[in-house]
């Protein structure tokens, strides 16, 4: 009898101990991840928490940049990263929850820029700035468009624009979010942009690592389900991108 006692009192704590807080990291990508008053915010985090709330999953959110951010994802336990397209090279790396939003992918330059891009593959003999790990470059890679030139941040990208035709670090386009281009740029040093090309609409998702528990990865989707269903994520989202229209 006592034997039976020591072992119920063994495992009735562990049945009883809270759920470990999944941590979600994001970095600068209006209007779906930003700092506001020193605090992350934007449409994925309020998106996230909403989910988490509905899911009764305790959460904390923390700003990273993109890379550091990736690799977190990847390597550390109920972490997950906010937001990213689900492409096949990614597919079976992370957990996935969504998609959460649509990110519409656009190639920018200088308003004096003259060239004739009508496809894809006419972005070829350009200089095109992005950022490191982001899928729009892989998207460039898969036709050839290989004259790349990423940073960490891409509010690094407006003014690499400016920079004389002889600095290295100097691009002729960039690719980016469409929705927030123009802003982006002038708020960091960038010039007024045209827009060249319009590449593509893309799903956004939530990526968790695969040492996040699945069963935090379902109950997350099914508050997403729920969300979409009653209309809170279509409120979040029309007013964010409203927030951020040009």
């Amino acid at each position: 009898m006592r034997r039976h006692l020591l072992l119920l009192a063994l495992v009735v704590p562990a049945m009883i101990l809270p759920a470990a807080a999944t941590t979600f990291v994001a970095d600068t990508n209006p209007p779906f991840n930003y700092i506001e008053n020193g605090k992350l915010a934007g449409l994925a985090p309020e998106i996230t928490a909403e989910m988490a709330r509905r899911a009764q999953l305790p959460a904390t959110f923390e700003h990273a940049d993109w890379d550091a951010g990736y690799q977190r994802a990847q390597k550390d336990r109920d972490t997950c990263l906010l937001s990213l397209a689900r492409v096949e090279s990614r597919d079976k790396l992370f957990h996935w929850v969504g998609p959460i939003g649509v990110n519409r992918w656009g190639v920018f330059g200088k308003t004096d820029f003259a060239g004739k891009v009508a496809k894809v593959e006419d972005l070829r003999p350009y200089r095109i700035g992005g950022v490191t790990r982001d899928a729009k470059l892989e998207y460039l890679a898969q036709y050839a468009v290989t004259n790349i030139s990423s940073v960490s941040d891409d509010r690094k990208n407006p003014a690499r624009l400016n920079r004389p035709k002889d600095d290295p670090d100097r691009i002729d386009l960039w690719i980016t979010g469409a929705f927030t281009a123009r802003k982006m740029s002038r708020e960091n040093g960038g010039p007024k942009l045209k827009a060249v090309y319009t590449a593509k609409d893309v799903p956004l998702y939530v990526a968790c690592s695969t040492g996040t528990p699945r069963t935090t990865v379902k109950a997350l989707n099914e508050a997403l389900t729920d969300m979409k269903r009653d209309g809170t994520l279509k409120r979040i989202t029309d007013r964010h991108l409203q927030q951020f229209a040009e």
